[in-house]
């Protein structure tokens, strides 16, 4: 279980690599709503994190799903979708 998430500065071994299931849309919306109303930006930015920790806060439990190194794609350049395509394509993916 996840007692608390931070934003740009590592407080685990863990990370928040970018997928989130949340099983009500409504919490991910007014925790969302509360972490903006408090101002809870990393340098300008909104982050996931502190809607996360929001949650903690009402009492939601959060959970961490690990993934393997091997298992992990990140689409943050067009380099990275490139190769990401490409592996879709070795394992016959269209």
């Amino acid at each position: 279980m996840v007692i608390e998430t931070a934003e740009k500065r590592p407080i685990s071994r863990n990370a928040i690599a970018g997928l989130y299931y949340f099983r009500h849309g409504s919490d991910f919306i007014e925790s969302t709503k509360r972490m903006i109303q408090k101002d809870s930006h990393v340098n300008g930015n909104f982050f996931i994190a502190p809607t996360l920790n929001e949650m903690i806060l009402d009492g939601k439990k959060i959970r961490s799903t690990p993934i393997k190194v091997n298992k992990y794609h990140t689409l943050y350049t067009p380099q990275k979708i490139k190769e990401y395509e490409a592996h879709l394509e070795r394992k016959g993916m269209p």
